[in-house]
């Protein structure tokens, strides 16, 4: 799943949130790694390559439509994380993972899916 979260991370993603504040793939890295999940987790919950996502998060390519598809559903549980206050996730890799499987348990009851 990637090797963690780089201490600069969140500094290049908000420089291109700033390039293109409407872009998902930098909304998409903002809430990421706001929960403490690294562009490797979330490569492995999209099916994607790590490298792939992490160029989605610096605004380096534009998500295609599939890759949105693929994405859309873990996108919008973090977005309810976020406006629900959700504390970010904490530990090994199987346990952000397992806290995270527990989040969209709640969000997808809330939902009725």
């Amino acid at each position: 799943m990637g090797r963690g979260l780089r201490s600069d991370t969140a500094e290049r993603i908000a420089l291109a949130r700033q390039d293109s504040p409407l872009s998902m793939g930098p909304m998409f890295g903002e809430l990421a790694t706001h929960f403490n999940i690294s562009g490797g987790m979330v490569a492995a919950l999209v099916n994607a390559h790590e490298q792939t996502v992490l160029r989605w998060f610096f605004g380096r390519s534009e998500m295609t439509p599939a890759w949105i598809k693929a994405s859309v559903k873990l996108f919008a549980v973090l977005t309810w994380m976020y406006t629900a206050n959700k504390d970010p996730l904490s530990g090994s890799n199987r346990e952000k993972t397992a806290q995270l499987a527990l989040y969209i348990k709640e969000f997808n009851e809330l939902a009725n899916i």
